[in-house]
């Protein structure tokens, strides 16, 4: 048996003997938990969009965003992008997730998403 600790989800056990079996059930641990943080950030986008980016984006821009992120829940996480939790489950009974990895995950998908702003304001800009 394995088991996964989680701030969203709190105690997760998997009881699944085969690897493969343990492994997917691990990847919908990991949707969840991905999920809830996307849940989070869409309710507060623009704040989030201001606190992380230094960025704002118009109303029609943020309902656009907010639509994507939420299409990202409802695909798969890539287990290629969170391969130190992965290994670390393959190798350990105990897991505890932590935040950073999915942040890095949603922040990349909401930089590759966000219309462009050509204001000072935005990341990198001058």
């Amino acid at each position: 048996m394995k088991t996964i600790k989680s701030p969203y989800l709190g105690l997760q056990r998997i009881e699944a003997k085969d690897p493969h079996v343990q492994l997917f059930q691990f990847r919908n641990v990991l949707n969840a938990h991905r999920d809830r943080l996307i849940h989070r950030v869409v309710r507060d986008l623009p704040r989030y969009l201001y606190c992380r980016f230094e960025a704002t984006a118009s109303r029609p821009d943020l309902d656009n965003l907010s639509e994507k992120l939420l299409a990202l829940t409802r695909e798969n996480v890539d287990l290629d992008k969170y391969g130190s939790i992965v290994d670390h489950f393959q190798r350990r009974s105990a897991v505890e997730l932590t935040n950073p990895i999915f942040f890095e995950e949603i922040d990349s998908f909401i930089d590759r998403n966000l219309t462009p702003d050509p204001s000072p304001r935005r990341r990198g800009g001058s």
